[in-house]
């Protein structure tokens, strides 16, 4: 906008594949894809972003190294753009919200997204492990849900409201980060495998940190 008054406007149909991305992820695609779809505005100029979901405020704040592999590569190309994020509740952003919900069918001759991530610290047989129980795990699948449809205004009872930025869903398979949650009936299984490794607490912890993940993790 400039002056008040709306230059151009732009849509784009999310492929099946980021129709489960979580909200703030797709949230915040739809920025880079604005500031990059308006380079010739954008580039070298102070932006402000007006957007009405919220929790993009902190995201946008928060380190690259603290955010999951996925909103790590999208705030990599926000990086290149000097913006300063604006929240407004979703009344005032009427035109954006009616551009949204007009978009056209894809372009069958376009050639797809591919993005393809690696989790090499967790074998293969173990990632299927956690994602059949994922899916046998019903507060998991509520889970994944918020993540996908975005969270309730008012705090859920299922214990991961003090992360909800920081999941992830790769292959049915949620993700803190870059650590897997492992599903309640897997996490005293896991704990007795580490144990096993006979590795010192310290070792043990680092690698804790690096592979799996689930609320109040102790491994005494």
């Amino acid at each position: 906008m400039q002056d008040g008054r709306p230059i151009e406007f732009v849509s784009k149909t999310l492929s099946l594949s980021q129709r489960r991305w979580a909200q703030i992820e797709k949230e915040l695609l739809a920025v880079v894809l604005g500031l990059e779809r308006f380079d010739q505005y954008t580039y070298g100029r102070h932006v402000v972003v007006q957007n009405d979901h919220k929790p993009l405020e902190n995201i946008m704040k928060k380190p690259v190294s603290q955010t999951p592999r996925r909103q790590k590569n999208l705030l990599m190309r926000l990086h290149r753009y000097d913006c300063k994020f604006r929240y407004l509740q979703g009344p005032s952003l009427l035109i954006t919200d009616t551009v949204s919900r007009a978009v056209g069918t894809d372009n069958p001759h376009q050639i797809p997204d591919l993005q393809i991530n690696s989790f090499g610290t967790i074998p293969d047989p173990i990632l299927t492990t956690i994602r059949n129980a994922t899916n046998d795990d019903q507060t998991l699948q509520i889970l994944q849900q918020y993540i996908i449809d975005g969270w309730p205004p008012h705090k859920p009872s299922i214990p991961y409201w003090n992360v909800l930025n920081d999941l992830s869903i790769e292959d049915n398979i949620i993700y803190k980060v870059e650590q897997a949650l492992i599903p309640q009936a897997l996490r005293e299984i896991i704990k007795q495998r580490l144990h096993a490794a006979h590795l010192g607490y310290n070792s043990m912890m680092r690698r804790v940190h690096t592979t799996v993940w689930w609320p109040g993790i102790q491994m005494k």
